[in-house]
C-alpha cells in the first residue's frame, strides 16, 4: 500500500496499533501551529497532491491510503475557510472524509466506515518534593484530555493511559496542597523508565500563608485504605506546650490519646498502658520518650516534623505493640544552602545545622540539645523537677526540712538533673530510583541526689545518695530501591540499646560508708532488620510482602548489700535474650480515592513459646459523596515485651522492661481490636468520626497501681475491655482555626482473684475527654490557646480503719477499703497560653517567644492515698481514724523561648 507523492512512514494510513505507535514516535516533536485559516485553488489536480500543498501551507499532517485518492482529482476554491470547512470543500464531490486527530493531524477514510479508535500512550513517573525528595502520595494529576486523570498512590507513583497521538500542545498538570502546581509537556513523560517529577513548596515569598497553614493544620486524616493520623509538626509547631513544638503534646490532642498525668511522652492510648506503645524515630525504636523522668519529651521538637500516628490500627507490616504505634521522620529542607539553627529556653539550649552534600543529591542533619540545669536552677525548672519527683523520697526530704525552723537546718537536700540528645541523618539519592538514608539518635538523663540528716540532740546523723542514669541510644540504615515503576524493595536495619540504672548508698555511721547499697540495671539491645516489597499488579491491585526480624538482648539485675543485717543483702538477675521472626503479606485493591479494602497477615515465631502467632489485619473505605468517607478496620496485635514495676528507695525509674515468658509470669499480650467510622473534608471544615473496641489479655499484677501507687501481684491474670466515640473537629477560616476532639470512653478490668472477681474500671479509665485549640496568625505574631478538659480518673475510697489484735497483745491498725476504683478524682482542667512574634535582622530569622502551662493555675489532683491517722480524746486514750493526702499535677508554668536561624 503506498502513497502517491514523497513517502513518509508517519502518513502511511494503515487501520493498526502499529501505525499509530510509529506516528506517536516520528511526530512528538514536530513544531505547535494554531489553526490557520486556508486558502485553496485547485483546478482539476489530483486529490494527492491536494493534500499535499494543504500540508506544506497549513502545517498538517495528513495520512491516508493510497489507493483510496488513486485517479481521484479535485476541483474547488476556498479562501480563509477554517481547517474542518476546507476539508468538507476540497472532499465534497468524492467518497471521502477526514477526521481530525488533533489540531494537527488528519485521517482520510471512506464515507460511512468507523474511524479507528485513537491509541493510548503509557505515562509513568514519581511525583517527589523538591526539597526533601520524598515522595508526595495523592498528588492530582490531570491533564487537557477530558477523562484522563489520576492520582499518585502511596509512593507517589503513577501511571495513566493517555490518548495518542501526543503533541506539544499536550500537558498535565500536577498540583498538592502547600505545593506549586506543574504544567509539563505529555511527550516528556513519554521516556523510559519512568521520569521523576518534582513539585516545590510554596517559596518564602509567602511565608505568611505558610506560617497560618503549619500553625492551622496540622492533621492529616486517614485516606486511601490508611488507617494512621498524619500530624505535620512543621506545620502545626505553635501548639501551646512548654515552650517548643513538642510532638508527643501534640500528639495528645487527637481523640483517644491521653498523658498519664502532665507528662509528655507517656502516653495512654485508648485505655492501654505507655508501655503498649511502640515509638519509632526514622525506624529506631525509642524507649526512653521523655527527659525529667516524662515532663519534657526525649526527642527534639525541631528535628521531629512529621509524626503518623496508628491508634492500635496498623497494618500487617508492623507489630511488637498492642496499642499504639508512633512513626517520627525527619525531612532535612535545607538542599540549596547550609542553614543553622540556634535555639534557647528556661530549660535548655539547641542547635541545628543542615546541608547539602554529593552535589545536592544528598544532605546532612546535625541537632543537639542539652539542659543547663546543673548551673542555672531557675523557677520554671523548679516547678518542673517538683513535680516530675513528687513521688519520690526527695519530696518526703523536701516536706520534712520545711515542716520546721529546726529541721531546716538539720537537714541538707542535694538535686542536680540534667538532659541532654543529640539527632543525625545523612541521606543520598543518586537518582530519581535509589535513596539510602542512615540516621543516629541519642537521649540521656542524669539525676545525682544526696541528703545529710545531722541532728546531735537526738543523736542522729544519715548521710545517703541516689543516682539514676538513663541513655537511649540507636542508628537505622534505610536503602530504598524502585527497580520497575510497578515494584520497589526497601532494606533496613535499625538497632536500639536502652541502659537504665539506678544506685544507692547510704549510712548511718559517719564512720563507715556505706552500710546499706542497692544497684539496678535494666540493659535491652534490640536489632531489627526488615526487608519489605511493593509490588503494584495492576492499577487496582497491590501487593506488599515483606520479612522481619528482631534480635532482643534483655537483662535486669538487682544486688542489695547491707553491712548491718545479712538478711539484708541478696542479689538476683533475670536474663532473657529473645529471637522473634515475622513474615506477613497485605494484598490491597482500590479504585482511586473511591472506595479501597486492604487485607493482611502476619505471621510471627517467638523463641519462648513453640507455638506461631497469626495476626490478620483488614481496613476499607468508601467514598459515599464528595468529601465523605467511610472507613473500618479491624485487627490482631500481639506484644513480647513488657515493662513491670520494681522497688527503689528513690521511688523514680522503677519501671523496668521485660522479655515476656512464662517463667517470670509475664506472658504475651493481645489486643483484638476493630473500629468503625466516618469522615467529611470539605474546604475549612474537617470531621471525624470513630467507635473502637478492643480486648486485651491476659493481663498481670506487676503493671497495677493502687490509688496511684505501684502494686506489684505477679501471681494474678485478668482481662480489659475498652470501648469508645471518638470526634474530632476542624474548622479553618482565614487566618483562624478552631480543633476540636471529644471522646467518650470506658475501660473495664477483671481479674479471677482481684476484687472478687467483679470487673472495676481500670485506672486510666476517662469517661469523657474534652480538646479544644484556637490559633491564628496576625502580622507578624502567631497566638494559640488551648483548653483541656478528663473527668476524673478512678480511686479505691477508704471505709475505715481495721484493727487487729496481735499475739503479743499489741495492735494493728490498717486502712479497710471498699471496692475497687469505685471513686472518682475531681474533673481535670486547664489552659495553656503561647504567643510568638517573628522578626528578622540582616540574614537572619528569628522567632521569640512565651508560652504558660496551666495559664489559671489548676491544681487538678492526680492520686489520692490513705494512711491510718492516730489521735487522742479527752481521757488521753488513742484514737484512729482515716487520713488522706493528694499528689496534684504541674501548676501555672511559664517559659521564653528563642530560636534563630541563618
Amino acid at each position: 500500500m503506498k502513497r502517491t507523492g514523497p513517502t513518509h512512514p508517519s502518513r502511511t494510513y494503515r487501520f493498526s496499533l502499529g501505525f499509530w505507535l510509529a506516528l506517536v514516535l516520528c511526530t512528538a516533536n514536530q513544531p505547535l501551529h494554531a489553526q490557520a485559516l486556508l486558502n485553496g485553488n485547485f483546478q482539476k489536480i489530483p486529490l494527492a497532491d491536494a493534500l499535499k500543498n494543504i500540508e506544506q501551507s497549513g502545517g498538517f499532517s495528513i495520512s491516508f491510503d493510497p489507493a483510496l485518492v488513486r485517479d481521484v482529482q479535485v476541483q474547488v476554491v476556498f479562501r480563509n475557510k477554517s481547517p474542518e470547512e476546507a476539508f468538507e470543500l476540497l472532499l465534497r464531490e468524492t467518497a471521502l472524509t477526514a477526521d481530525f486527530i488533533s489540531n494537527r493531524y488528519v485521517v482520510i477514510r471512506k464515507r460511512g466506515e468507523s474511524p479507528p479508535p485513537p491509541p493510548l500512550v503509557s505515562l509513568c513517573g514519581q511525583v517527589l518534593d523538591a526539597l526533601t525528595r520524598e515522595a508526595l502520595p495523592f498528588v492530582t494529576v490531570g491533564s487537557n484530555a477530558p477523562g484522563y486523570n489520576t492520582q499518585t498512590d502511596g509512593q507517589g507513583n503513577f501511571n495513566l493511559k493517555f490518548p495518542g497521538p501526543v503533541g506539544k500542545e499536550d500537558q498535565l498538570i500536577f498540583r498538592y496542597l502547600g505545593y506549586q502546581p506543574l504544567v509539563l509537556p505529555v511527550s516528556d513523560l513519554q521516556r523510559k523508565p519512568c521520569k521523576a517529577v518534582t513539585l516545590t513548596p510554596v517559596s518564602n515569598t509567602l511565608m505568611e500563608i505558610v506560617v497560618t497553614d503549619r500553625a492551622l493544620d496540622p492533621v492529616e486524616l486517614p485516606k486511601d485504605g490508611q488507617a494512621q493520623t498524619g500530624l505535620r509538626t512543621d506545620r502545626a509547631g505553635f501548639v501551646p506546650a512548654l515552650g517548643e513544638p513538642d510532638p508527643f503534646r501534640m500528639v495528645q490532642f487527637l481523640p483517644g490519646v491521653a498523658s498519664n498525668g502532665d507528662k509528655a511522652g507517656d502516653l495512654i492510648v485508648r485505655g492501654g498502658g505507655s508501655d503498649q506503645n511502640l515509638v519509632l524515630w526514622e525506624g529506631i525504636p525509642i524507649y526512653h520518650t521523655g527527659h525529667l523522668f516524662g515532663v519534657v519529651s526525649a526527642l527534639n521538637p525541631y528535628v521531629v516534623n512529621k509524626v503518623n500516628v496508628w491508634k492500635g490500627n496498623f497494618g500487617a507490616e508492623q507489630g511488637g505493640r498492642a496499642s499504639c504505634m508512633i512513626d517520627m521522620r525527619s525531612e532535612p529542607t535545607a538542599l540549596t544552602k547550609p542553614t543553622l539553627s540556634v535555639g534557647l529556653n528556661l530549660l535548655s539550649a539547641y542547635f541545628s545545622f543542615e546541608s547539602p552534600l554529593f552535589n545536592k543529591k544528598g544532605g546532612i542533619l546535625i541537632a543537639a540539645r542539652g539542659a543547663f540545669s546543673d548551673l542555672i536552677k531557675n523557677k520554671a525548672y523548679q516547678q518542673l523537677f517538683g513535680y516530675a519527683t513528687q513521688n519520690s523520697s526527695i519530696q518526703n526530704d523536701v516536706n520534712n526540712q520545711q515542716r520546721d525552723t529546726f529541721l531546716k537546718h538539720a537537714i541538707r537536700i542535694q538535686p542536680v538533673s540534667e538532659f541532654n540528645d543529640a539527632n543525625l541523618k545523612l541521606y543520598y539519592q543518586p537518582n530519581e530510583k535509589t535513596r539510602l538514608e542512615m540516621s543516629v539518635y541519642s537521649g540521656a538523663d542524669v539525676l545525682r541526689y544526696r541528703v545529710d540528716y545531722n541532728v546531735p540532740s537526738w543523736q542522729f546523723t544519715y548521710t545517703g545518695g541516689d543516682t539514676v542514669q538513663l541513655a537511649n541510644v540507636g542508628a537505622s540504615i534505610r536503602l530504598t530501591k524502585h527497580w520497575t515503576p510497578n515494584y520497589s524493595t526497601e532494606w533496613q536495619f535499625a538497632s536500639s540499646g536502652l541502659l537504665s540504672r539506678y544506685n544507692y548508698a547510704g549510712s548511718f555511721d559517719t564512720l563507715q560508708f556505706p552500710q546499706f547499697s542497692r544497684y539496678q540495671e535494666n540493659a535491652l539491645q534490640e536489632n531489627v532488620f526488615r526487608f519489605d516489597n511493593s509490588w503494584k499488579l495492576t492499577e487496582k491491585q497491590t501487593l506488599r510482602f515483606g520479612f522481619q526480624a528482631i534480635k532482643t538482648d534483655n537483662r535486669f539485675l538487682e544486688r542489695a548489700v547491707s553491712q548491718v543485717d545479712t538478711n539484708g543483702t541478696y542479689d538476683w538477675s533475670v536474663n532473657l535474650p529473645a529471637n522473634l521472626s515475622a513474615f506477613y503479606g497485605v494484598y490491597r485493591v482500590a479504585k482511586g480515592e473511591d472506595w479501597s479494602f486492604e487485607a493482611g497477615l502476619r505471621q510471627v515465631t517467638f523463641n519462648y513459646t513453640s507455638k506461631s502467632f497469626w495476626e490478620p489485619r483488614f481496613s476499607a473505605q468508601l467514598l459515599v459523596l464528595p468529601g465523605f468517607r467511610l472507613k473500618a478496620n479491624a485487627g490482631i496485635y500481639r506484644q513480647f515485651m513488657r515493662q513491670a514495676f520494681i522497688w527503689n528507695n528513690l521511688g523514680l525509674n522503677n519501671e523496668v522492661w521485660f522479655t515476656a515468658d512464662e517463667s517470670i509470669k509475664l506472658p504475651v499480650l493481645e489486643n483484638r481490636q476493630y473500629a468503625v467510622g466516618a469522615s467529611y473534608t470539605q474546604g475549612g471544615w474537617m470531621f471525624d468520626v470513630e467507635f473502637y473496641n478492643k480486648l486485651l489479655s491476659p493481663l498481670t499484677g506487676v503493671n497495677l497501681r493502687f490509688n496511684g501507687d505501684p502494686q506489684t501481684i505477679s501471681d494474678i491474670r485478668g482481662t480489659e475491655n475498652a470501648a469508645g466515640l471518638e470526634f474530632l473537629l476542624r474548622r479553618r477560616r482565614g487566618i483562624h482555626t478552631h480543633w476540636l476532639s471529644y471522646t467518650y470512653s470506658g475501660g473495664i478490668a477483671r481479674y479471677d482473684s482481684l476484687n472478687t472477681g467483679v470487673g472495676f474500671p481500670t485506672d486510666n479509665d476517662q469517661r469523657h475527654t474534652f480538646n479544644w485549640m484556637h490559633s491564628f496568625d496576625w502580622k507578624k505574631w502567631s497566638l494559640s490557646f488551648s483548653w483541656n478538659f478528663h473527668s476524673g480518673r478512678p480511686f479505691t475510697p477508704a471505709t475505715g480503719v481495721k484493727i487487729t489484735l496481735l499475739p503479743d497483745g499489741s495492735v494493728d491498725q490498717e486502712v479497710s477499703y471498699g471496692p475497687r476504683n469505685t471513686a472518682r478524682l475531681p474533673d481535670y482542667h486547664r489552659m495553656d497560653v503561647s504567643a510568638q512574634y517573628r522578626f528578622s535582622i540582616g540574614k537572619m530569622k528569628a522567632s521569640l517567644g512565651l508560652s504558660i502551662f496551666n495559664f489559671y493555675n489548676r491544681l487538678n489532683v492526680q492520686s489520692r492515698s490513705f494512711f491510718v491517722e492516730k489521735s487522742y480524746d479527752e481521757n488521753n486514750e488513742e484514737r484512729y481514724a482515716v487520713g488522706s493526702f493528694e499528689r496534684t499535677l504541674l501548676g501555672s508554668t511559664g517559659n521564653l523561648f528563642l530560636l534563630m536561624r541563618w
